[in-house]
């Protein structure tokens, strides 16, 4: 069966999104069990450990935005498209520890 290139990116970009979903989901978990061991034991780590689940939350929607971007058709601004958008999420500034 031969798949158009547009059907295989569409493809792609769904398995994209349902991953990035399923990473920020995990995060939110995460970091609400770190701010809430946090929270209770008084620990500055976990806290800090929370604010970093945080962080990466944000950068998974950002690069969720920056995917949904790519996808869109040209337009008469840009006749190639925006696939170039998708790039934007990795240009983001990153912590030396992630």
């Amino acid at each position: 069966m031969v798949h158009s290139l547009a059907a295989l990116r569409a493809d792609e970009s769904r398995g994209s999104q349902r991953s990035i979903a399923v990473a920020l989901l995990a995060n939110i978990v995460v970091g609400a069990a770190k701010l809430a061991a946090g929270l209770t034991t008084g620990s500055a780590a976990l806290l800090a450990e929370a604010g970093h689940s945080v962080a990466d939350s944000v950068n998974e929607m950002l690069l969720g935005i920056s995917l949904r971007q790519a996808r869109r058709p040209p337009d008469s601004l840009h006749p190639r498209g925006h696939e170039s958008a998708g790039f934007c999420g990795h240009s983001s500034p990153r912590s030396p520890h992630s």
